[in-house]
C-alpha cells in the first residue's frame, strides 16, 4: 500500500511538472506595435468623503466669501456730509410741476369729474356705508374740498392726516374730545385712558348733527398700531359717524379682513330709559369694522403735502415743524389749516396771533429776558394764553386747549419751546401773513 501510494504521489509530481513545462513552452500573445498611449497618473488615495459635491455646491462654494472677489471699497462720502438743503430749495423742489403742460388740462378735468361724485358720494355716506379712495395721486385737496363744500354743510367735521409723523393715538383722541357736541362739564378723561373712548361714543350718541371724519393716508404707520385701530374701527360703525379715508400704497387692501370691510354700522343706542345724568350708559356695542365701499379716484396730483414731512430730512428739518429758525407758511397753507380745524380752535388761533402782533408791534426792550433756548421774542406764555382763552370759555381746562393746539403744532403753524411755567408759544409765520390771515378770519366770522 504504502509503495503504491508512493508510486502514485510520483506520477501526479510528474503530470505537475510536464503542465508547467508545456505551460512555459507556449509563447506569449503580441500586440501590433504602435503608438503607445501614455498612462495616466493615478491619484493618491483620498480620505473617504461621506458629502460628495454636486454641481450646485460647487457654484456656490465658488460664490462664497473666501473665493469671491472682494468688493469695491465704499465711496467715501455719505449722505450726511452731503450739504444741505436750504428750505427755499426744498420748498421749490417739492412744489415743482411733476406733470408736463399738455396734460394739465386732462389732470384738471379729471378733477371736476371727481367733484361730480360728491353728491353720490354724500348719499352712500347717508345710506351706512364708509368710503376709501385708492388710486394714483394725492387726493388731499380733493378730500378737502369735500369736506368745505358737502361735509360741513351737515355736520362736525374732523380732519386726520396720517402722513405726519407726529400723529398717535393720543393726539387723535384729544382732537376728538375737543369737539362741540362733547360735554365740558364734567370735564373729559384723559385721552389715553379707556374712559375716553366712551365718553367719545356717548357724546356723538346724543348729538343732534353726524360727524363726518375724514382721514388722509389711513395706510400709513401712524394708523397701523393697536390703540388707532380700535379707535377708527369704532367710530367707523357708529351709525352718527361718516367715515371718509384714503390709501396711497399698493399693499393697502392686506390692511383689512373680510369681516373689516363686511360689518355694517350699529344699531342706535336707546337712551329714553335714562332719568338723570347719573344713570347708567347703555353699552357699546362690541363689534368693530370699517364697512367701506372702494371707490377709484386717481388725481395724478403731486404728493407734496405727504412728502413734506420726509424731505425734512433733506433740509435740515426746515421742511417740517418749522420754528424761528425754519421755514415760514405762506398765507395760503395757513388758511388751508384753519378751514380745517373747529371755529374753538380758530378764535385760540386769533387770540395768540394778536398776542404776537402785539408783541412785534411794541418797541424793543427786554422782553426776550428769560426766554427757555430756541424760542423767538414775540413768543407768548402758554399760561398767560391759556387764561384768556378760560376767560373767553374758549377751553375750560388744559386738557381741552392743548387738544386745541395739537392740529397747528402738527402742521407746523404753531411753535413751542420749554416746558412747566417756562413753555412758551409762538405762530411760525411773517408778520405780513399773520396780518392778513387774522383779517381774512374776521371777515369770515
Amino acid at each position: 500500500m504504502a509503495n503504491a501510494e508512493e508510486e502514485f504521489e510520483g506520477e501526479e509530481d510528474e503530470d505537475e511538472d510536464e503542465e508547467d513545462e508545456d505551460e512555459e513552452e507556449l509563447p506569449s500573445p503580441t500586440k501590433s506595435r504602435g503608438k503607445r498611449t501614455p498612462r495616466k497618473k493615478r491619484r493618491s488615495p483620498s480620505p473617504v468623503n461621506y458629502l460628495v459635491t454636486s454641481s450646485s455646491d460647487a457654484y456656490f462654494l465658488a460664490h462664497s466669501s473666501k473665493h469671491a472677489p472682494k468688493p469695491a471699497p465704499a465711496a467715501q462720502k455719505s449722505f450726511s456730509s452731503l450739504p444741505q438743503l436750504s428750505a427755499h430749495q426744498t420748498q421749490e423742489l417739492l412744489t415743482k410741476p411733476h406733470v408736463a403742460g399738455k396734460h394739465a388740462p386732462q389732470v384738471e378735468r379729471l378733477r371736476e369729474i371727481h367733484k361730480k361724485r360728491f353728491a353720490r358720494w354724500a348719499f352712500e355716506l347717508g345710506q351706512g356705508f364708509n368710503l376709501l379712495w385708492y388710486g394714483y395721486g394725492s387726493k388731499r385737496e380733493l378730500l378737502d374740498s369735500f369736506a368745505r363744500e358737502v361735509c360741513a354743510k351737515h355736520g362736525h367735521v374732523a380732519l386726520l392726516h396720517g402722513y405726519l409723523p407726529s400723529i398717535s393715538h393720543t393726539s387723535v383722541m384729544a382732537s376728538l374730545l375737543s369737539l362741540p357736541f362733547v360735554p365740558t362739564e364734567p370735564a373729559p378723561p384723559p385721552p389715553s385712558s379707556p374712559a375716553a373712548l366712551e365718553v367719545l361714543y356717548h357724546a356723538l350718541s346724543m348729538s343732534k348733527r353726524p360727524l363726518y371724519l375724514l382721514v388722509h393716508s389711513m395706510d400709513t404707520t401712524g394708523f397701523l398700531t393697536t390703540p388707532m385701530r380700535a379707535l377708527l374701527s369704532l367710530l367707523a360703525l357708529h351709525p352718527k359717524c361718516h367715515l371718509v379715508a384714503t390709501v396711497d400704497k399698493i399693499n393697502a387692501p392686506l390692511l383689512f379682513t373680510q369681516r373689516d370691510l363686511f360689518t355694517r354700522k350699529h344699531e342706535p343706542l336707546d337712551y329714553s330709559s335714562r332719568m338723570d345724568d347719573e344713570a347708567e350708559l347703555p353699552p357699546i356695542p362690541p363689534h368693530r369694522g370699517f364697512g367701506f365701499t372702494w371707490q377709484e379716484v386717481t388725481t395724478f396730483e403731486h404728493y407734496t403735502a405727504e412728502l413734506a414731512p420726509r424731505a425734512s430730512a433733506l433740509s435740515g428739518g426746515a421742511a417740517g415743524t418749522g420754528g424761528p429758525n425754519g421755514a415760514h407758511l405762506d398765507l395760503t397753507a395757513t388758511i388751508h389749516i384753519l378751514n380745517s380745524v373747529p371755529d374753538k380752535s380758530k378764535t385760540l388761533f386769533t387770540l395768540l396771533g394778536k398776542m404776537q402782533l402785539e408783541s412785534l408791534s411794541s418797541p424793543p426792550g427786554d422782553e426776550g429776558a428769560g426766554l427757555p433756548p430756541g424760542a423767538p421774542k414775540h413768543a407768548a406764555a402758554l399760561s398767560h394764553l391759556l387764561t384768556q382763552a378760560r376767560e373767553a370759555f374758549i377751553a375750560t381746562n388744559e386738557v381741552q386747549f392743548r387738544a386745541q393746539l395739537a392740529e397747528f403744532r402738527d402742521h407746523g403753524l404753531v411753535g413751542g419751546a420749554g416746558s412747566g411755567a417756562q413753555e412758551v408759544l409762538w405762530v411760525n409765520v411773517n408778520k405780513s401773513v399773520l396780518q392778513n390771515v387774522l383779517r381774512v378770519l374776521e371777515e369770515d366770522g
